[in-house]
């Protein structure tokens, strides 16, 4: 990766976050969009290595590739009102490994329910451990 101009990066300063790679790194300084996913993606990087100090310029690379093919970390739910937020054919993994779909009577929108692959059992949201990993939404699979 190339180092922007002193224009360019004086334009771009709000949207640029600066990694600082190790001396033995052939580039020394790396320039990547500063989105909250990119600067999360650096963060990570910085903790599997302790610090950013012995990261290569192909790791923090391999990050920016990842976040522009449109990958995104998994969304964790922590509260029963952030599950009853989710719309209906939602997948979460619960705390303790269990896969639970949302879905709804088509008579009744207002109670949704959700349940566990191969069962016809309804459950509360309540009924789920959390904290529980957002494994699909429709909305998201959508806009992809």
């Amino acid at each position: 990766m190339t180092e922007p101009s002193t224009n360019q990066r004086d334009d771009l300063a709000p949207n640029l976050v600066t990694v600082t790679l190790s001396p033995e790194a052939e580039d020394r300084t790396v320039y990547l969009p500063a989105t909250d996913q990119c600067n999360e993606m650096v963060r990570d990087l910085a903790a599997a290595y302790g610090d950013l100090g012995t990261a290569t310029s192909a790791d923090v690379e391999a990050a920016a590739a990842l976040l522009a093919a449109g990958y995104r970390k998994p969304r964790t739910i922590t509260t029963v009102e952030e599950l009853d937020t989710l719309p209906v054919e939602a997948v979460v993994r619960s705390h303790v490994g269990v896969v639970w779909e949302k879905g709804e009577f088509p008579d009744e929108p207002e109670f949704p329910f959700w349940t566990t692959p191969g069962t016809n059992h309804e459950y509360p949201a309540s009924h789920i451990s959390l904290p529980a990993t957002v494994l699909w939404e429709p909305e998201a699979e959508a806009t992809r």
